[in-house]
């Protein structure tokens, strides 16, 4: 406690003067109609007014009736209407404790100029709960955004017309055209993204000039069970935010759609792009308007909408939610008409809320958990070594051998299977793997293996001193 500690009891419209209080040594009641001076030769006008020479500094301070708050740098003005405590065009404060109400139309900030309802430049220590709808694990409804789980490993090739191209996990291309190579490759430290924990990006390069006319993207598609709590399909629903990093050879307007399932409603966006530099892309959109065909069939294993990042061809400028399948509008420009241009895409991010987030990094395990749901490899890229044991299996004759597998998660329907023709071996000798759809779900799938056996012996499904070979289980949402 400070030597110059005083008490005192002001009767109302009195004033006192402390010439060597510091701060916390005033106890101050009656305070209506009251004015406190700290050093100051300022008159006091009306209601509680503190005027101090230097800046004000408190640690624990509330305002009881309407009045103000100066010193001379001009750090604290315009406390207003403290029956609701209105805190306007206040800077420089070092407090512990600040109450505010009735701020609908007023934004706090603390080190910064506040864009929403509290803006906060620092750390924030809770020692309650946080409650907010989009805080928190798993708010990123797009999968692997980061491009960082690749179990195909294709690297760069060019693109087929017509037909879905993959590259990193759950990303696609629909083209309609083969003037375009994709890969997923590296970031550098060169690359902002990188600097934010993204090490991985979607690249699309015009190899030939590209026509007009002739779409091509990059796409994901989102099933329906990631999307329930949205209510999209309600005429209602909440607003959600879609944030990535875009980088690309030349400047323009960029287009994105979200296309609903069947193509029966899409969002248009355009994003303007300036070349050279690394841009981080948001845009606020709104629940679809009552009337539109959102998801079609909710249940797992359905799509509730694709995500479509490139450049389609239409007939509408129109931007926002349109009744029809149209992906995207005129506005956009052709960019790969020009040989060699390029743009990369990653961190992609689609949450519920008006806010972009920074982008949610999660585990590696579980990430690659979420990817397996709809494709799962065994072996090459994802398991080095020449031998690689995938399951226990039977001779059912002299040259069919079963071999039931569960998989490390359900996946989102029935899979289909491809393979390498050679690399596989079931204990004994080379063999010829097939998928037996009789025998398989979402959990469990039975591979065929022809070769040559006795019936009923007990066999191990391996991977032949092949560091090549692979079986992939693909199950996409329809």
């Amino acid at each position: 406690m400070s030597t110059n500690y005083f008490t005192q009891e002001v009767a109302q419209n009195n004033a006192a003067v402390f010439t060597n209080a510091t701060p916390n040594d005033v106890l101050f009641y009656s305070q209506s109609n009251a004015n406190i001076f700290l050093g100051s030769s300022n008159s006091p006008t009306s209601y509680v007014q503190i005027s101090a020479k230097g800046a004000v500094t408190a640690s624990n301070y509330s305002i009881p009736t309407k009045g103000t708050i100066i010193d001379s740098q001009g750090n604290l003005s315009n406390v207003t209407t403290a029956s609701i405590a209105n805190i306007v065009n206040c800077s420089n404060v070092t407090a512990s404790n600040i109450t505010a109400s009735n701020t609908t139309t007023s934004n706090i900030g603390v080190g910064c100029t506040p864009q929403y309802p509290l803006d906060v430049v620092g750390n924030i220590n809770c020692t309650g709960n946080i409650s907010a709808g989009n805080l928190g694990m798993f708010r990123n409804r797009i999968i692997n955004g980061d491009m960082r789980i690749d179990q195909r490993g294709l690297g760069a090739y060019q693109l087929v017309p017509y037909t879905f191209n993959c590259t990193c996990d759950r990303w696609v291309s629909y083209p309609g055209t083969s003037n375009i190579s994709m890969q997923t490759a590296s970031l550098t430290s060169a690359d902002t993204p990188y600097n934010y924990g993204l090490s991985k990006c979607i690249l699309l390069t015009a190899t030939t000039s590209v026509p007009n006319g002739l779409t091509y993207s990059i796409s994901q598609n989102v099933e329906s069970i990631l999307m329930n709590d949205f209510l999209w399909d309600t005429g209602k629903g909440y607003y959600a935010t879609l944030s990535f990093w875009f980088n690309a050879s030349k400047s323009g307007n960029y287009n994105f759609c979200i296309q609903t399932s069947g193509g029966n409603s899409s969002y248009n966006g355009i994003f303007v792009y300036t070349t050279g530099q690394w841009q981080w892309i948001t845009c606020t959109i709104p629940p679809p308007p009552s009337g539109y065909t959102q998801y079609g069939n909710t249940t797992p294993g359905n799509n509730a909408f694709a995500l479509n990042i490139g450049y389609w061809v239409t007939t509408t400028g129109s931007t926002g939610w349109i009744s029809s399948g149209i992906t995207n509008n005129s506005a956009s420009f052709n960019w790969a008409a020009t040989v060699n241009a390029y743009i990369k895409i990653t961190g992609v991010q689609f949450e519920k809320g008006t806010i972009a987030t920074p982008f949610e990094y999660r585990p590696y395990p579980i990430e690659l958990q979420l990817c397996q749901r709809y494709l799962m490899t065994y072996g090459y890229p994802m398991e080095s070594g020449l031998v690689v044991n995938v399951g226990l299996g039977y001779a059912q004759s002299a040259t069919l051998g079963n071999f039931p597998v569960r998989l490390p998660v359900s996946m989102c329907s029935v899979p289909t299977m491809t393979s390498t023709t050679n690399g596989w071996a079931s204990g004994i000798g080379a063999v010829t793997l097939a998928l037996n759809a009789q025998g398989c779900s979402q959990n469990v799938v039975q591979i065929q293996a022809t070769g040559t056996f006795t019936t009923g012996q007990g066999l191990l499904l391996n991977r032949n001193n092949n560091s090549t070979a692979y079986i992939r289980l693909t199950a996409e949402p329809a």
